[in-house]
């Protein structure tokens, strides 16, 4: 990750692997699945589980809506941080806090 990571939008890619292995503070992040699919998704850190998504198959993106944001409260994760689990996801953000 780059060096200045506070007050940052990160735009992941959608394989499974690190994200970063210094501490960081999470302000939110936001995931989008594709439609079509079942997915899951799972963020770790440290020697926990960070955020833990599962989504159904939906036909239409009209169905559901498949963004969702969620939030942390610039709270401090330990790294690293990992994408555990990665299947039928779309994009995924994870805005950073300035603490």
């Amino acid at each position: 990750m780059a060096d200045v990571i506070k007050g940052k939008v990160w735009s992941l890619d959608t394989a499974a692997g690190v994200v970063t292995t210094g501490d960081v503070v999470i302000h939110s992040i936001m995931v989008a699945f594709t439609t079509a699919a079942a997915g899951s998704f799972q963020l770790t850190f440290g020697n926990g589980t960070l955020l833990d998504l599962v989504t159904t198959a939906a036909s239409t993106a009209a169905v559901w809506d498949t963004t969702k944001q969620y939030y942390f409260g610039d709270q401090t994760f330990q790294g690293p941080i990992t994408k555990a689990l990665c299947v039928n996801v779309k994009s995924i953000y994870i805005i950073t806090g300035k603490a």
